[in-house]
């Protein structure tokens, strides 16, 4: 239903009791704001009706009864009214609007609206847009002008207001606004101090904002309302608590920075009991820096169920003590810490606040067992007799124990007054970009698991090494550099490791054994399997294979001894070069050298490890180009910041089974095929050489349960051996297979039902939006027994190809079926699926499990 515009214009007018004059804009309004919820950009949650604003009556018209029509763009306003002032809400277009003033005796006046303020924000701040508010003095005689017209240009005009009091009468009214102009000015110079931080916090990567738990939203904190307007968030992601607990999206290398913005309550379970902790502490232990900028006293005190947890020195915050109230009688003051980083512009003492919460919760040193760790304090709250209450600003960062190398920086609650606020934000973001630039996130990767042999020739054409992690290294000091990979693979006797150098001047001189190979141009890899940083092994190759091998018992004393260190010698250590080039012609251009080196675990004195196993080491290369022999580049794969024996910056590397041909052996039996694999829903445990899977269900139609592969995964042929041991009693419970599996809402999933319905269908979910019953994109039906079976799918572009023991059950082409686009790529999931009401169990064994790659559609 539309409102009339006579009624709408007759609503408008002189407000009683007052000397303003609402402007009528109904008639004039050509088009109007976007309203959509479920766009950043639009005008959600814009107020309308009558709104008071610094004293001055406005009125925003509703689009919704004014034929969707909201504001006026590029038309002259009728005003015919003399007056001293005009009031006027706009959504600037252009840098510089004018206001066009059009008198009654044919005159004209241009006043550009450099006095621009914001007077009415987008609440939640997610939403960008903002009404900014405006005033024009008019007045050139004694007595107030007839105005006949008002155009307003490089600006959307929202409200408009006039009157004819005079001037001296509205002293006070124009002091109100112009104080307001003033603190606006003086949060854009806030603002522009903030922008010079744009780039360096867009090169230090996402950051992300930790889930809260419902009804809080982290969104209301004062630092995200504040950033929204600079624009500064636009590469903050907020974690839903599924993202949190997913590994392979909440991590280090893609969020080197997580912010805690909520109260006291926190998740510690998600659907594991305390996997939100855990991902938190994998989180840190990879080199992540948590920013605790809480909303109430005690991070982490509550856990999702309204439960006392009150240890926040489980993810290693040490934040406890102080008070419920402050002592009476005692004068206290934040002071400035005598060497604080120069990144933080903070007064040197600020007083404690006198109302509020004034509940107390600093954070202190950690204590108890012998850590190694660095502590910063930035304000400490302290009386008049110069007595410590412990640390309202602290950095952290551990450097040896279960959350090395994580960090940590911890403001109390209270610090977010509208004072302070600017300068806690530039200085939280400075810091938090200089600590993320000089030690970014440790390195981490899989080790695959190598199902064929491994010749040590220098060329790499087994089939392991396509399939296996490239692991980029880059020079520490930030230089231009030569391309160079290396990749690791291992089976039961060794450790292997290839590097593909390019290099358009290959040089090398030394060719005896223990040479000091790192005075020319090499390879390197330092191996630390226990991570304690001390004894670890060093292997070096240089263009023509010649060997350096050496033990360091500590990076610091123990290094200096090259020759004492050397005297080890890696019996079976192997290694081959293949140079394309050639080696010490230094007038001619080469293309580079590859190298291939197999370590045996027995000579390191260790066992062979386990799938899931964890080791730390490094990969580098030092290169010398001509002319510059003496001033190298030092690449690193996890990156140092000095040197390269910096064993606390050596990368986390997971020994894994192979996706593309697993056949279970190498796991722990019991456990859950870890890191291979991923577990999301139900119990999932090797036996036997097979990987059983227990109740993974789903009340959709996507697979869920166990999940392995690579996102990047696009054209392949994956093969299953499987068996259902058992059905659970709903018509779909049995074994399911996603495959092009991006995330539970991009995906196609071949669902095998059981016994009651014998049906195989094929779903599809593309951005949320999924098939069912009544539209699967394939019906047919198989023998639904518990005998092993071999399913085949076949995936090259939109074609879709599967066939089950050698029986085809579909060929289709995806071309937008189900209304959606194909589905590029993604991992492969499995499941024993069994719907929440059903009775019974479904089980599942996988005996074998191969993923083979298809070369791209021509």
């Amino acid at each position: 239903m539309f409102l009339p515009t006579f009624l709408l214009t007759s609503l408008l007018g002189t407000i009683p009791g007052t000397p303003f004059k609402i402007v009528p804009l109904a008639p004039y309004c050509v088009v109007g704001p976007v309203l959509d919820w479920n766009d950043p950009h639009s005008f959600a949650g814009l107020p309308f009706g009558e709104k008071w604003l610094y004293g001055v009556p406005f009125y925003l018209i509703d689009p919704r009864l004014n034929r969707g029509r909201g504001f006026v763009r590029n038309r002259e306003i009728p005003i015919n009214e003399p007056a001293t002032y005009l009031f006027g809400l706009v959504a600037a277009r252009e840098k510089l609007p004018i206001a066009v003033i059009n008198f009654a005796d044919g005159t004209q006046m241009e006043r550009p609206l450099t006095d621009l303020f914001p007077a009415i924000r987008a609440h939640p701040p997610l939403y960008r847009w903002r009404l900014d508010l405006f005033y024009v003095t008019v007045h050139r005689k004694e007595k107030p002008q007839k105005v006949s017209t008002v155009f307003i240009k490089g600006a959307d005009l929202f409200a408009l207001t006039v009157t004819s009091s005079s001037p001296a009468s509205l002293d006070s009214l124009i002091n109100r606004l112009k104080a307001q102009q003033q603190r606006w000015k003086e949060e854009q110079r806030e603002m522009e101090k903030l922008e010079s931080l744009a780039t360096l916090l867009k090169d230090m990567g996402q950051v992300a904002i930790l889930p809260a738990v419902p009804p809080s939203s982290p969104l209301s904190h004062p630092l995200v309302s504040y950033l929204v307007k600079t624009g500064l968030t636009t590469n903050w992601t907020l974690l839903t608590p599924q993202q949190l607990i997913d590994e392979d999206f909440f991590n280090a290398s893609r969020f080197p920075i997580a912010l805690y913005l909520t109260g006291e309550q926190f998740f510690y379970s998600i659907k594991r009991e305390r996997d939100a902790i855990k991902a938190l502490r994998n989180y840190l232990r990879d080199g992540g820096f948590l920013i605790v900028l809480p909303t109430q006293p005690f991070p982490f005190y509550y856990d999702e169920k309204g439960r006392v947890v009150g240890n926040a020195l489980e993810v290693g915050l040490p934040v406890s003590g102080g008070w419920e109230g402050p002592p009476e009688g005692v004068n206290l003051v934040f002071e400035k810490t005598a060497q604080p980083d120069p990144a933080f512009e903070l007064p040197d003492r600020f007083p404690f606040p006198r109302s509020g919460d004034l509940r107390w919760r600093p954070v202190y040193p950690p204590s108890g067992e012998p850590v190694d760790f660095t502590y910063l304090p930035v304000w400490t709250l302290k009386d008049d007799q110069g007595k410590s209450y412990g640390d309202a600003i602290a950095f952290l960062q551990y450097h040896k124990g279960p959350l090395a190398p994580g960090r940590f920086l911890y403001v109390w609650h209270r610090l977010w007054s509208d004072n302070l606020l600017p300068l806690l934000a530039r200085s939280i973001l400075h810091f938090a970009a200089k600590q993320v630039s000089e030690k970014p996130p440790l390195k981490k990767s899989l080790i695959l698991r190598t199902t064929e042999p491994v010749a040590v020739d220098g060329v790499l054409n087994e089939s392991i090494w396509k399939q296996t992690p490239a692991l980029l290294l880059s020079d520490i000091r930030g230089r231009p550099y030569p391309r160079t990979i290396a990749r690791l693979t291992w089976d039961s006797s060794y450790l292997y490791i290839a590097f593909e150098c390019e290099d358009d001047d290959i040089w090398a001189t030394k060719t005896q054994r223990d040479d000091f190979l790192w005075e020319e141009e090499v390879v390197e890899a330092f191996i630390d399997p226990d991570g304690d940083g001390l004894n670890y092994f060093e292997f070096q190759i240089n263009p023509l294979n010649t060997q350096i091998d050496l033990i360091i018992p500590d990076p610091v004393e123990g290094v200096k001894d090259a020759k004492k260190n050397a005297l080890w010698n890696c019996e079976g250590f192997l290694s081959a070069v293949h140079v394309r080039g050639t080696v010490n012609k230094r007038d001619d251009k080469d293309d580079g050298w590859t190298v291939e080196m197999a370590i045996p675990f027995k000579s390191l004195g260790i066992e062979t490890p386990r799938t899931g196993n964890e080791w730390r080491l490094n990969l580098y290369r030092i290169d010398r180009p001509k002319g510059s022999e003496n001033d190298p580049l030092l690449l690193a794969w996890s990156r140092c910041q000095r040197w390269f024996h910096e064993p606390e910056r050596f990368a986390r590397v997971l020994f894994a089974g192979n996706p593309y041909n697993e056949d279970f052996r190498s796991y722990q039996e019991g456990a859950e095929p870890y890191p291979t694999w991923k577990v999301t829903e139900g119990k999932w445990q090797v036996r036997s050489g097979q990987l059983i899977g227990e109740d993974s269900g789903t009340d959709g139609w996507i697979a869920s349960g166990i999940q392995t592969g690579f996102g990047d995964w696009s054209d392949y042929e994956v093969e299953i051996r499987f068996r259902v041991l058992e059905y659970g009693s709903d018509w779909r419970d049995g074994f399911w297979v996603a495959f092009r599996h991006q995330d539970p809402s991009n995906s196609y999933s071949l669902n095998l039902y059981g016994p009651k319905m014998k049906r195989v269908q094929l779903h599809k979910i593309s951005n949320g939006v999924s098939t069912n019953d009544d539209n699967p994109l394939v019906d047919t039906s198989w023998v639904a027994d518990q005998e092993e079976h071999r399913l085949l799918i076949r995936l090259k572009g939109p074609e879709l190809h599967a066939t089950l023991d050698g029986t085809e059950i579909f060929r289709i082409k995806d071309e937008n079926l189900a209304g959606g686009p194909p589905i590029p790529s993604g991992m492969v999931v499995l499941s024993a699926r069994r719907w929440s009401g059903s009775q019974g169990h479904t089980r599942v064994a996988i005996s074998q499990f191969r993923v083979t790659p298809l070369a791209p559609i021509e």
